[in-house]
């Protein structure tokens, strides 16, 4: 039976939000068993604290907004890469502390992350994680994409995207397999960058989002490849997708132990198998653990997922 864990102390980054362009500086906090995960807009005095689950989730393109339940209108945006980090390192309980409304997109990895975790480490706690085991399959499909989760008969929490970009070959077709208890989320997944087309990139500076990024930032490719980067992996690409459905994931509160997959699957697809998930919780779930409480701050509550073994299946171009 895994325990929860808190870090060793506080962890610091700073960067500037890709969107906003904004400079914004995030510390992580230790924080009491069964808190979860939540976020403290400290450049608004008196806002309330921002749970990192889907009850707070806001609509927003290409990423994932959280929006606080009080009303106030605060927010933290582009999370994701955040909440994976934190996942695929094993941290249950923790308090963020941000100064604008969006994290830094940093180098477009949850890496540095990763490094200010580690730069701290982990802390056991007294409590069992808060864990459940998936009865039944739940499936989302929209537009050609899907992403699903199925029982885990194996007891482990798997997960697996396959990307396909068509006629791109600069984006190659495959899948990429992961397993949080059998690989490292560190060496495997952290580093994969997010990802965008030339053209898709060059419509959102002309919306004015976007124009602190350089292409040594994230990935920009164009039929030749990256513009003025290197990829990190051959299959970064998937690499990054599952790191960004690792993150949505997250958001469903606690623990899983199901199979995931994915094919095309996004932020938004993503967010409706967890909002099914969630709504449906009483009847798709057997508790795992010994502890099942809810989160000490209201309703903030996180869990991570049970397990790690990836490998990349590229099939040759047509």
């Amino acid at each position: 039976m895994r325990i929860q864990h808190t870090l060793g102390g506080t962890a610091h980054f700073d960067g500037f939000g890709y969107w906003s362009g904004q400079d914004v500086h995030v510390s992580l906090h230790p924080a009491p068993p069964n808190a979860g995960i939540f976020f403290r807009r400290i450049d608004i005095p008196g806002s309330s604290a921002i749970p990192g689950n889907i009850r707070c989730r806001g609509e927003s393109p290409r990423r994932t907004t959280l929006i606080a339940p009080d009303g106030s209108g605060a927010e933290v945006g582009m999370v994701e890469h955040l909440m994976a980090a934190l996942t695929g390192m094993g941290v249950d309980n923790v308090e963020i502390h941000c100064d604008a409304p969006e994290l830094p997109g940093l180098d477009g990895s949850s890496g540095p992350i990763v490094q200010a975790i580690q730069s701290v480490g982990l802390v056991s706690q007294s409590e069992p994680s808060r864990e459940r085991r998936l009865l039944c399959p739940i499936r989302m499909e929209a537009n050609g994409a899907w992403i699903q989760v199925i029982p885990a008969t194996d007891g482990r929490t798997r997960f697996q995207y396959e990307i396909d970009y068509g006629d791109r070959p600069v984006i190659p077709s495959g899948v990429f397999r992961f397993s949080p208890d059998e690989d490292d989320f560190a060496k495997e997944v952290a580093s994969s960058r997010t990802f965008i087309l030339k053209h898709e990139a060059e419509q959102l500076r002309q919306h004015g989002f976007g124009l602190r990024v350089r292409p040594e930032e994230v990935l920009i490719l164009d039929d030749n490849g990256p513009l003025q980067n290197k990829l990190r992996f051959v299959d970064e690409c998937a690499r990054h997708k599952l790191l960004d459905m690792m993150g949505d994931m997250t958001l469903m509160g606690f623990g899983i132990l199901g199979h995931f997959s994915a094919y095309r699957s996004g932020h938004q697809l993503n967010a409706r198998l967890v909002q099914e998930m969630w709504q449906r919780e009483s009847e798709i779930f057997e508790i795992h653990s010994d502890s099942d409480k809810e989160p000490n701050q209201g309703e903030l509550g996180q869990g991570r997922f049970s397990d790690k073994k990836s490998r990349m299946e590229i099939p040759n171009p047509m």
